[in-house]
């Protein structure tokens, strides 16, 4: 994790939201402003005190660097000399949050662009909640035909006799005088 509470110089700097439904793939872009190669990276902020490096690269020629916890395939860096995308696939709730692209440095780092990324979540959790609910009375609605076409014979009750009296064969009897 990398602490971004350091000085941040802002160039032209773009702010973007988009919203997506879960396992849709969406790609990210901001303009990179440099003239000359530099490391650009991307960021991700969450509600956590510390942003997280997702990916960085030299050039658009050069090999793509994914930190950890980004390494599984789900994320791809890319660039052409004045786009840099971040392709995040089968996206879910934990992608939610601001994504920033810059150049980070250990006086100030320079931000090219940022995107609030919303994973929208709650639509579909009812939505599934709902289905599962149909599908639910409709498994009861049958359950009930099916024991509406049945008949059942009216139940005999069995009553024993008790008998008068009856010895308990487990009990001690003692006397004392």
């Amino acid at each position: 994790a990398v602490n971004l509470t350091c000085w941040i110089s802002v160039l032209a700097f773009k702010f973007h939201s988009v919203e997506v439904q879960p396992d849709e793939e969406v790609t990210l872009q901001c303009s990179n402003l440099s003239s000359y190669p530099v490391h650009l990276f991307w960021f991700r902020s969450t509600n956590r005190p510390n942003a997280s490096r997702i990916s960085s690269m030299v050039s658009p020629e050069s090999n793509v660097t994914f930190y950890e916890g980004f390494q599984n395939g789900k994320f791809n860096m890319a660039s052409n000399t004045s786009v840099l995308f971040l392709e995040i696939k089968q996206v879910d709730l934990s992608d939610s949050g601001l994504y920033v692209c810059g150049l980070p440095s250990s006086e100030k780092s320079i931000v090219y662009g940022a995107t609030n990324l919303k994973v929208q979540g709650k639509i579909v959790f009812i939505f599934s909640l709902l289905i599962h609910l149909r599908q639910l009375k409709r498994n009861v609605d049958s359950d009930v035909m099916i024991t509406a076409g049945l008949s059942f014979p009216p139940r005999t009750k069995i009553r024993r006799r008790v008998p008068q009296r009856e010895l308990e064969t487990n009990v001690v009897y003692s006397a004392t005088r």
